[in-house]
């Protein structure tokens, strides 16, 4: 995110879906998603409504979105720039990942619920007029 509005490479992504959807005709592209969201940098509401829409605009057929996770190694060197970047939000990730490389559920959940009711919001579904069929199940043969 930059400024509140998707960076330049999720707006070329949504521009490279929506060439894909017109020149194949289909009505939608599959399920989108965007690099990690960071707490309290691209994580506010109005930040990913504004992708949500711009997915909705490419022809999603849906959307997904995760918080960053900071492995070993990673998170060292994350934090060594955010130190450098956003000194005040250190202590905070410091709190946040304290307890390992994911954050917990009672954060990330809330996130992925405002996705999936934007996603709902700004009609996110598969618009197709023609369904996929599920596959048939094979049938066991008899050996008698």
């Amino acid at each position: 995110m930059s400024g509140g509005r998707p960076s330049p490479a999720l707006r070329r992504r949504a521009n490279g879906c929506e060439r894909s959807r017109l020149s194949s005709k289909q009505a939608c592209t599959p399920r989108w998603g965007w690099p990690p969201l960071l707490p309290g940098l691209s994580d506010h509401p109005s930040q990913i409504e504004r992708v949500v829409a711009a997915a909705r605009e490419a022809g999603a057929c849906g959307i997904w979105a995760n918080l960053l996770y900071l492995r070993p190694g990673t998170r060292e060197h994350f934090l060594t720039c955010l130190q450098c970047d956003w000194p005040e939000l250190l202590p905070d990730y410091e709190d946040l990942y304290a307890r390992g490389a994911y954050l917990p559920r009672a954060v990330v959940e809330p996130t992925r619920h405002l996705v999936s009711a934007l996603a709902r919001e700004h009609a996110i579904g598969d618009r197709r007029t023609i369904k996929p069929r599920p596959r048939s199940r094979d049938e066991q043969l008899s050996l008698l």
